[in-house]
């Protein structure tokens, strides 16, 4: 609920205080009076705080904050459940009309389908847009590696960026070169000095502490630019040595057509 704990706190402690007192209103008159259903409900209700308390404690290694992430309330979903169904059974020895009956259970019967959808929703519905930002995260990061290749004499990158998935990753740019969404450039002889003519420049370096802060720009014809890698050669026979790989992270202002083909200008730092 709402962008940070106090919300949150706030309704799982009122759910909370409500389940016990839903739990003390079929107990005051006795556990012999309580009936099955409302039992089966206050174990649910105690299974669902339980759970929650373990999983908390358990995370407590990886800081206050993991312990208590609000994507971890799948357990607790059913003591608001529990609550508001005790709440909807009248306890046994308790007089009370049947109007009142009625009009109890029907706002616990709402207030059960609102909250516990609101709680689904805090749940899961970040879930589609966590999916599409990490799916675009790999195209990026694939493409960048990808345009890293052409600078290079080999296809080390991928070893050094993809460590744990080098065959899988491979094998993923292979089929998407064959369906034409890009095309990775994987070359055996090249020349760097070449390639890097007219393609960009650093246009400002500033050394901040023990920081070089760099600034400049790049083009690439009929390639987003998603990346920019700055390499170095010691020796004009040796090959070059990459030294960093910016992303730029979306299209820069200077993106135009000229002479009819696709020239996209991005600005990097």
């Amino acid at each position: 609920f709402g962008r940070g704990f106090g919300p949150s706190v706030a309704v799982g402690t009122a759910i909370l205080a409500l389940f016990v007192w839903a739990t003390a209103r079929h107990v005051r008159f006795g556990w012999s009076t309580i009936s099955p259903a409302a039992l089966a409900w206050m174990v649910m209700g105690a299974y669902s705080v339980s759970q929650a308390l373990l999983g908390a404690v358990g995370r407590l290694t990886m800081g206050i904050e993991h312990a208590i992430r609000p994507d971890y309330i799948s357990h607790a979903l059913f003591l608001p459940v529990a609550a508001l169904v005790l709440l909807w059974l009248p306890p046994r020895g308790l007089s009370v009309r049947q109007p009142v009956v009625r009009t109890a259970r029907t706002v616990a019967w709402g207030a059960l389908v609102g909250l516990s959808l609101s709680l689904a929703a805090a749940n899961w519905g970040r879930a589609p847009a966590t999916i599409l930002r990490e799916s675009r995260a790999r195209l990026q990061h694939g493409k960048a590696c990808a345009q890293l290749v052409r600078l290079t004499p080999s296809g080390d990158c991928l070893d050094l960026l993809f460590p744990s998935f080098y065959p899988r990753f491979v094998l993923r740019l292979e089929k998407l070169d064959r369906l034409g969404v890009i095309r990775p450039g994987l070359v055996t002889e090249i020349r760097p000095a070449e390639v890097g003519q007219g393609e960009g420049s650093v246009q400002e370096a500033t050394l901040v502490g023990d920081t070089l802060a760099l600034r400049g720009w790049a083009t690439i014809d009929e390639d987003q630019t998603d990346a920019i890698v700055l390499a170095s050669r010691e020796a004009d026979a040796a090959p070059p040595r990459v030294i960093a790989v910016f992303e730029t992270g979306r299209r820069g202002k200077g993106l135009a057509r000229q002479q009819g083909r696709r020239l996209r200008h991005a600005g990097w730092r």
